[in-house]
């Protein structure tokens, strides 16, 4: 015996408080009597169908599952077209589907309709016809409601869902007016912020302590609150984010806070930044410095990422321990922290000055020399200066001393003077080219112990000095391979590897020292006062 499905459906509350379901179910059910079929399962539902809701609507859903399950299935009763729904294209294809994979028909039952029950081309016609004509007045319905939602906003009414702390009235102007105790807290706690100088973290928890919670029951949360209480609502003004609708509207509902007070509330909130992103993990200290070997050049991130896995449960229920891992933001390869950081530590135990400690110091002081030029020459032509400017002196002083004119005695005065401060400047010249070695022997000292300290306190640096000490020990980026070995793309010129004892001659040695301004790798030095280690 064949069967069939009857769908009933509203998309108002007006419709459902009008008994519309129950006038769709007579009209089904005396088709049903009329086709001599039983309804084996019947849906009354109030949900939308406009455009883009039906394809997912539970009953038509699960009304094509049963008739591809229950082969007995031959119809599904509707009242009207429009109560089948207001999307003409994917309601044209569901008829059809059922209709040629299952063998079921779609049937209006209201009286005025049943002329569409027909099997001929013409009747198929009409049906979509009425389909299209449903979807065009669903669109009207919808761009009259749009127009008279803007013009009661215009009127000052607030025609959404009433906001945190306010409710609607019983009446049908829908106008929002205090939900108590919520609007009450929520003005106190404001004003604790406002006035009390409370953090708004303080301001919260003196509201949840106080009994304050969400229309769902749970306590209010900073986030939450800091998204809504800005909104120019609670100062009683109406301004809805969309393009063509009124701005600016003075609201008919009671507001929270007056207007200087909501702007005093607003700046606060503003400044308390309580997202702050860092870019490292500090259990993590590699991240986002180290980078994957095998993805270099993919065009990708390559650097990997900390952070503490979750392995799941044993087969007893019990949580298995976290596990601390970097991973690769590019290629996922995921590597122990344990692995990666001893790795890492046991490299930079086996760098070494090339080709020790006290040959590259002696290089690196005798560049610096060089550098600062050769010392007699330097005091020799200072030496020269500082007799030429006494030589000056001494025959303006004799001048100055026999010049009777007051004014061309004031001129020499002021020559007397300029010569004075002439030589007093070579004279300190001098003085700093005599300590000149020991300025290269301080200085010299004191970079390289303190790339020495870089390199055996890597890990008490912070973040941002691992990042700087990258390009002084490394010039550039640092990567590992999946065998958590570690490839510089370029190790400081000043080091070489335990296992690579190469001596080089001092000419060569002498040339290979970078300092300020001689090499790219000079960073290293000239970075030297912006760390501490």
């Amino acid at each position: 015996m064949d069967e069939a499905l009857a769908l009933c459906r509203v998309s108002s509350k007006e419709q459902l408080l009008s008994n519309s379901l129950d006038i769709q179910g007579v009209n089904v059910q005396a088709m049903a009597e009329e086709l001599g079929v039983p309804i084996v399962k019947k849906w009354a539902l109030h949900t939308s169908s406009k455009k883009g809701k039906n394809l997912k609507r539970k009953d038509l859903v699960e009304a094509k599952n049963l008739c591809r399950t229950n082969k007995k299935i031959k119809y599904i009763l509707f009242d009207r077209v429009n109560r089948l729904g207001r999307e003409a294209e994917y309601l044209t294809y569901y008829m059809l589907d059922l209709q040629i994979n299952y063998g079921v028909r779609l049937i209006f039952c209201d009286p005025s309709q049943q002329e569409l029950n027909g099997t001929d081309p013409g009747t198929f016609l009409k049906r979509v016809e009425k389909l299209v004509q449903a979807e065009m007045e669903n669109e009207e319905k919808s761009s009259l409601a749009t127009e008279r939602m803007r013009n009661r906003v215009g009127l000052g009414y607030y025609p959404f869902y009433p906001h945190a702390g306010y409710k609607r009235t019983d009446a049908r102007d829908g106008l929002h007016i205090p939900d108590e105790p919520r609007f009450s807290l929520l003005k106190e706690g404001c004003h604790l912020i406002i006035y009390k100088n409370h953090t708004p973290e303080q301001a919260i928890t003196w509201m949840n302590e106080n009994g304050y919670r969400t229309k769902g029951g749970n306590k209010l949360d900073i986030d939450h609150y800091s998204e809504f209480i800005v909104d120019t609502y609670y100062c009683g003004i109406i301004n809805i984010n969309k393009p063509g609708w009124p701005e600016n509207i003075p609201g008919l509902h009671v507001p929270l806070l007056s207007k200087r007070e909501h702007a005093i509330l607003v700046s606060i909130l503003k400044k308390r930044n309580p997202r702050f992103r860092y870019e490292h993990n500090p259990e993590f200290m590699l991240g986002n410095l180290l980078r994957h070997k095998e993805c270099e050049g993919l065009g990708g991130y390559e650097k990997f990422c900390g952070h503490h896995r979750n392995p799941g449960k044993r087969p007893s229920g019990k949580q298995r321990v976290s596990q601390p891992v970097y991973d690769c933001r590019d290629c996922r390869k995921r590597m122990g922290r344990e692995v990666v950081e001893n790795a890492f530590s046991s490299y930079m135990d086996s760098l070494q000055f090339i080709p020790d400690r006290k040959s590259f110091k002696d290089a690196l002081i005798k560049v610096w020399k060089n550098q600062r030029g050769s010392v007699a020459q330097r005091l020799n032509t200072l030496e020269v200066n500082r007799t030429a400017i006494e030589k000056k002196i001494k025959g303006v002083a004799e001048s100055y001393a026999t010049e009777k004119d007051d004014i061309i005695k004031g001129n020499l005065g002021k020559l007397l003077k300029d010569y004075n401060n002439e030589l007093s400047e070579v004279e300190l010249q001098i003085h700093q080219v005599k300590d000149v070695d020991l300025e290269s022997e301080g200085f010299v000292g004191f970079a390289i112990d303190f790339v020495d300290r870089l390199r055996e306190k890597w890990w008490e640096l912070s973040w941002e000095n691992m990042k700087r000490g990258e390009q002084i020990l490394f010039n550039g980026k640092i990567y590992m391979d999946n065998a958590a070995s570690v490839h510089p793309l370029k190790l400081s010129s000043i080091y070489r590897l335990g296992t690579n004892k190469k001596d080089l001659d001092e000419v060569n040695f002498s040339n290979m020292v970078e300092l300020a301004g001689t090499a790219p790798a000079s960073v290293g030095l000239s970075m030297v006062s912006h760390l501490q280690v």
